[in-house]
């Protein structure tokens, strides 16, 4: 749900005219979707608990890690939130690519890589 946000949100760059709508609400779910994310994973998930799931166990070993990068990608959501409120188109894309950054290091700590990459 978050990458399908994400894209959406991606998508309205490429238009010569931003749509400020649908950009205030993907960001205000981005955001919402960050702040559910911890609970995702609670203790007692995951593989070899009848959870398909492409996470690592690190997400239950080191929760404290895995918190912090939580709070990372909350932290940049918001950012983007507030961007997309002030309809600022510079802080939007410099936010959209912290965002982007704070995804990308989550998944490949986190994350094990599927069949297809």
């Amino acid at each position: 749900m978050l990458g399908r946000t994400a894209k959406s949100l991606r998508d309205q760059f490429g238009r010569s005219r931003l749509n400020w709508a649908a950009i205030g609400s993907d960001a205000q779910a981005l955001d919402r979707l960050a702040s559910e994310l911890p609970s995702w994973f609670p203790p007692g998930s995951g593989q070899g608990h009848g959870v398909k799931t492409r996470a690592r166990a690190v997400i239950w070993t080191n929760p404290q890690a895995f918190a912090q990068a939580a709070h990372m990608l909350l932290f940049r959501a918001q950012g983007l939130t507030q961007a997309a409120a002030h309809h600022d188109r510079r802080a939007l894309m410099l936010n959209a690519r912290a965002l982007g950054h704070a995804c990308g290091s989550c998944h490949s700590r986190f994350r094990a890589h599927s069949g297809w990459w």
